[in-house]
């Protein structure tokens, strides 16, 4: 589970920072997914913390359980805005890994 947890948590950090920078094409994105830039920020520190939070044991439940709904969130506003299956892939991804990780801590 260890290698999972480390895997994700590289994921959504990487993500997070992204966010936390204004990268322009997560910019673009998010304008395109119909949120308002100052959520950029908010979503990137929030995904900084969960990556954190996986890998502190009495966090993990919760860090995975939140993961979980913000990949959902994710997920669904690649489907909203009708994006490829490759555009989604990574929200997909870390969402099946923050799932494996909160039913491995249950």
């Amino acid at each position: 589970m260890t290698i999972v947890k480390l895997i994700a948590s590289a994921l959504i950090l990487i993500a997070g920072v992204a966010k936390l920078l204004g990268v322009k094409p997560l910019a673009d994105q998010f304008k395109e997914f119909g949120l308002p830039r100052h959520a950029m920020p908010l979503i990137g520190g929030l995904e900084v913390c969960l990556a954190i939070g996986l890998q502190i044991e009495a966090l993990t439940l919760a860090a995975s359980a939140l993961l979980v709904v913000t990949m959902v969130g994710a997920v669904a506003a690649h489907v909203k805005t009708r994006h490829k299956p490759t555009q989604s892939f990574p929200a997909l991804a870390v969402l099946i890994l923050g799932a494996v990780i909160m039913v491995g801590t249950l």
